[in-house]
């Protein structure tokens, strides 16, 4: 993907955008998308803030973490019975 010179806001904004349109999931969900870049000196990946700069041939990664936002929902805790 290339991130234009002229888009609005920080290039990691513009992914996450870009990122979130392309998952088709249903209104009781929220995503929660982190955008990982490699470091070379901690040999791992570590998290972007919401204003990096991506340059040219980055190694990125993505984590995507999904969760219901329904109100009727309740806890694993709340519906377990023990006998």
């Amino acid at each position: 993907m290339t991130i234009p010179g002229d888009k609005a806001g920080s290039d990691v904004s513009y992914l996450r955008e870009k990122f979130l349109a392309s998952f088709d999931y249903s209104s009781n969900v929220k995503l929660t998308i982190i955008f990982q870049r490699y470091d070379k000196e901690w040999e791992m990946f570590t998290d972007l803030e919401d204003d990096a700069t991506i340059e040219h041939k980055d190694k990125l990664k993505v984590v995507v973490s999904p969760s219901l936002t329904d109100s009727q929902s309740v806890s694993a805790a709340e519906t377990c019975e023990v006998s």
